[in-house]
């Protein structure tokens, strides 16, 4: 993989970001993607609450992985 060295203003912005960006030049042409680096000493947490996940978990209309598979298989 390619190493570019960036300056201190960019790092400045970048370390500031908690999910992946699009690059850009000035003229907004696509130069690539960012994706921070993980910090391990920080927790994730889910973008979804503990009710949420509760509701989801008690939805009578939600299936096990192997319903999902059978039902694809008999597709």
């Amino acid at each position: 993989m390619t190493r570019v060295v960036i300056d201190r203003g960019v790092i400045f912005k970048l370390n500031e970001l908690r999910e992946a960006l699009e690059l850009c030049d000035e003229s907004g042409r696509l130069l690539g993607y960012f994706t921070p680096a993980a910090d391990p000493c920080e927790r994730f947490e889910p973008p979804i609450t503990e009710e949420e996940l509760r509701r989801i978990e008690n939805d009578p209309r939600s299936y096990t992985t192997v319903e999902v598979l059978a039902h694809l298989k008999g597709l």
